[in-house]
């Protein structure tokens, strides 16, 4: 199952990395927008799987994914893509490929949000491996 999740990253890398970041960026609003409709849903799950009472899945656990990604959206812009440096130089920061995360069991949505929209804004692929 990895060497195939890896393989589909790394076949969509250089469409996903050539898109401009207004573009990367309007998908990820999409997805913020999208997990609105679904936080219901997830915090039942969290409720569910962590045993995490209503009040912490509703108002902690849920809301990291609209914090983080929301920071992000914001942040990015910030990011100087390419920078001349005073001697001359030209230094340019470019995705890499397919990112790799690993999360734990306690804060699952929080954790995948800290790790996969920071790399997709910035025209990397993922493959998530959550604990369980």
């Amino acid at each position: 199952e990895v060497d195939a999740a890896v393989a589909a990253a790394r076949w969509a890398f250089p469409t996903w990395a050539e898109k401009p970041l207004d573009e990367r960026k309007a998908v990820l609003q999409k997805v913020l927008e999208r997990w609105q409709e679904k936080k219901a849903a997830a915090t039942e799950w969290l409720i569910k799987e962590l045993g995490c009472n209503v009040n912490f899945a509703s108002k902690v656990q849920v809301n990291m994914v609209d914090m983080h990604l929301g920071s992000c959206l914001k942040m990015v812009d910030l990011i100087k893509f390419e920078e001349k440096m005073s001697l001359g130089s030209l230094v340019v920061k470019e995705p890499i490929g397919v990112v790799g995360c690993i999360t734990p069991w306690n804060y699952p949505l929080n954790q995948i949000a800290c790790k996969v929209f920071p790399a997709m804004l910035v025209g990397c692929t993922v493959v998530v491996k959550p604990s369980e």
